[in-house]
């Protein structure tokens, strides 16, 4: 039979244990997303599948590429508001000081972001962009909107 003192022994072992794997559980979750952790949950919810870094050349310029730099919108031929995003120079161009495209400070104030979500001036013209594109593109600017 178990006295009482191997009955604690083995209750405190399983208390650490337990509090051990929650913890590192916990860390595990954050390291994967925490910009889609439920705050209320605690459930990781990525319904869009975004990537936990979000990379300008791999993710966000080809939607740019697609979209946006196509004839008769933001081509050096046509640059549209002035704004060329074209793959040469679309970084360079969304980066520019004091232009207000990209505002990392305040990404909700970027003009990029509050152009895509303008229901008065759709862009692009041919129709708004997937919300799963625009969280995309709003988590880029979250994470400080670096050229990698």
């Amino acid at each position: 039979m178990f006295n009482s003192r191997k009955i604690t022994i083995l209750l405190t072992l399983l208390g650490i244990s337990g509090f051990v794997f929650f913890a590192c559980s916990k860390k595990i979750a954050k390291r994967i997303d925490t910009t889609t952790t439920s705050t209320t949950t605690g459930v990781i919810a990525n319904p869009c599948g975004t990537p936990t870094i979000v990379s300008f050349s791999n993710d966000v310029l080809p939607i740019l590429n697609a979209n946006c730099s196509i004839s008769g919108c933001h081509t050096a031929g046509s640059s549209a508001g002035g704004l060329d995003m074209d793959a040469s120079v679309a970084y360079s161009r969304l980066m520019q000081p004091g232009s207000g495209y990209v505002d990392t400070i305040n990404p909700n104030n970027s003009l990029l972001y509050t152009q895509l979500n303008n229901s008065s001036d759709i862009m692009p013209p041919s129709g708004k962009l997937s919300d799963c594109k625009i969280a995309l593109i709003q988590k880029w600017i979250q994470q400080k909107a670096k050229n990698n």
